[in-house]
């Protein structure tokens, strides 16, 4: 960030330098472009910090693809775990054995509350709504002129929009 304000106060110096060396350059902004091209490195400044944005994308897309596949491996390795602990259920009941003592843990069976299972409607007292603003539609409403209380559009932003062929 040094860097790029460093650039911008020299092009910005160079812009003023070359403005009162020769006034006439104010009429041909092409001309003053071009002279402060060949002079400032500002430009390129810009570009690097670009390229180190557009890696930095790289990189975390190639992140979530890791994590998308470590999450598939964990999935498998904690159904594997949920089929070896069945395992072990099935042979403890088949073995009648009720604890199994070992130096690093103990293992004991043991009978569950029970899971609730929905087997068709459920009265409405017993259910839990989520209520979250809808932006979208939020958005659309503004847009169109309409009043949302509670809402309001931000002042529009500039963005950086970068194309890669």
């Amino acid at each position: 960030m040094q860097n790029l304000n460093l650039a911008v106060q020299a092009h910005e110096s160079l812009r003023a330098e070359l403005l009162r060396r020769w006034p006439e350059l104010i009429e041909d902004p092409d001309a003053l472009e071009d002279s402060l091209e060949g002079l400032s490195n500002l430009r390129e400044a810009i570009a690097a910090v670009i390229r180190s944005a557009l890696d930095d994308e790289a990189d975390c897309t190639s992140i979530a693809e890791r994590i998308k596949q470590l999450q598939f491996r964990r999935k498998r390795l904690e159904e594997r775990a949920d089929r070896k602990r069945a395992m072990a259920l099935h042979f403890c009941q088949e073995g009648r054995l009720q604890r199994i003592p070992a130096p690093d843990f103990t293992a004991s069976v043991s009978m569950t509350k029970g899971r609730v299972i929905i087997t068709g409607r459920v009265d409405d007292k017993w259910m839990r709504i989520k209520k979250e603003e809808d932006k979208t539609k939020i958005g659309e409403a503004l847009r169109a002129g309409e009043n949302v209380d509670g809402a309001t559009l931000s002042n529009p932003q500039p963005t950086l929009v970068i194309r890669t062929t």
